[in-house]
C-alpha cells in the first residue's frame, strides 16, 4: 500500500476510489434535479464532502449529520 493511501485512511480521508464514485453520483443528481443557484441540503453529511462538491452548483449549501 501506498504512503498516501495509509495515511488518508488513517486521516478518514476517502479514497480516490469513492471520488470516482461520487462523481458519477453527482452526475446523476444532476441529471434529474436542477442544482445551479438552488439551496441544497445534504441531510447525513457525514465528512461533508458532498456539500463540498455541491458548492460548485451553489454558495447555498448545507449540510446535517
Amino acid at each position: 500500500m501506498r504512503e498516501a493511501d495509509e495515511k488518508a485512511i488513517t486521516l478518514g480521508h476517502p479514497s480516490y476510489v469513492w471520488r470516482f464514485g461520487q462523481d458519477r453520483r453527482l452526475a446523476m443528481i444532476a441529471r434529474y434535479a436542477p442544482l445551479e443557484g438552488r439551496r441544497i441540503l445534504d441531510t447525513g453529511c457525514g465528512l461533508g464532502m458532498y456539500v463540498r462538491a455541491f458548492r460548485r452548483f451553489s454558495d447555498q449549501v448545507y449540510g446535517i449529520d
